[in-house]
């Protein structure tokens, strides 16, 4: 991911991801000048669907030296993440501003039944006979995209 300074928006999309699946976006920061330079994360009041991971929030980044961090979205539930913004400060100038975009998606598998109960069960001693209970489960992709059925 590539990003420009502010007042440009940089944006990291995610597309529909389903819930309770994970997607993340890399970004790269890499200190091509002659000197070391301060840097700075603020991502107060982002989505708990998302999470910034892999390096240090603040720090000093030496010359031709580089950061890797992963932009996890997660979804734990139905819902969009917008209004959520992050920024990466530089010297305590260059300011970039990078606006997570997705939503979380109920699954299309459509399942037969929720839930099912067997009723009262005989447990037989060891070397005893089995009563078998069975039940057949469908299970049917609607997904578009990805269906493999």
């Amino acid at each position: 991911m590539t990003l420009r300074p502010a007042p440009a928006v940089n944006y990291a999309d995610f597309g529909a991801v389903q819930v309770l699946d994970t997607i993340a976006k890399t970004l790269t920061v890499t200190n091509n000048g002659k000197f070391n330079f301060d840097y700075a994360w603020d991502i107060d009041g982002i989505s708990p669907m998302l999470s910034l991971t892999g390096g240090k929030m603040g720090g000093t980044l030496l010359k031709a030296d580089e950061l890797n961090y992963k932009i996890t979205f997660a979804p734990s539930r139905e819902g969009s993440i917008e209004g959520t913004m992050m920024t990466f400060t530089v010297a305590g100038k260059y300011v970039y501003n990078i606006v997570p975009r997705g939503s979380g998606v109920k699954p299309a598998l459509r399942f037969s039944f929720m839930h099912h109960d067997f009723g009262p069960c005989f447990v037989t001693s060891p070397g005893g006979s089995t009563v078998i209970e069975e039940i057949v489960l469908h299970i049917v992709n609607h997904d578009p995209k990805s269906n493999i059925a």
